[in-house]
């Protein structure tokens, strides 16, 4: 179910004030909702894009609500998109993460049990870990004529 479980970055980062990859929960914020593309499940009736991310304005768990907090770059904070399914209720079907970049963030290196949290191992699917590289965020998804097309702001 969402929100997601805890999400931790690389061990690399989790050593460093102001801590940006230490393991934390997220919110999810901003939903874009359409209906689901035709042929996606007899039970699939609406698909959300959801913003998951540290570096937000609309609670006190922000990292940019603290004062006197270190800076760091805004890229050591992890940001991306759950996409999920809805049933005609609106109940929660599944969900998995948006990965726009795979060439980036799928590797078998993350098969291999390195840990790094840069990369996701391929044929990964619903609540898995997501990559910490290449995210995208503020997604919109619109349904035209019965496909999915999806907008969404990636870094390089």
């Amino acid at each position: 179910s969402l929100p997601p479980p805890p999400i931790g970055g690389p061990a690399s980062m989790q050593r460093r004030p102001p801590y940006p990859a230490k393991p934390r929960v997220f919110s999810v914020f901003n939903p874009a909702i359409t209906e689901a593309p035709r042929g996606l499940c007899p039970r699939c009736t609406y698909v959300v894009a959801l913003r998951v991310d540290a570096m937000h304005q609309c609670n006190a768990s922000s990292p940019l609500l603290r004062r006197n907090m270190p800076q760091s770059a805004p890229g050591a904070w992890f940001k991306g998109t759950a996409l999920a399914v809805l049933d005609a209720d609106r109940r929660l079907l599944g969900w998995t993460w948006l990965l726009p970049r795979p060439e980036n963030q799928v590797s078998l290196a993350a098969v291999e049990g390195n840990g790094s949290r840069w990369f996701v191992p391929p044929g990964v699917s619903d609540g898995y870990l997501p990559p910490w590289v290449k995210p995208s965020y503020d997604t919109r998804l619109l349904n035209i004529d019965g496909r999915l097309f999806a907008t969404t702001t990636c870094l390089a």
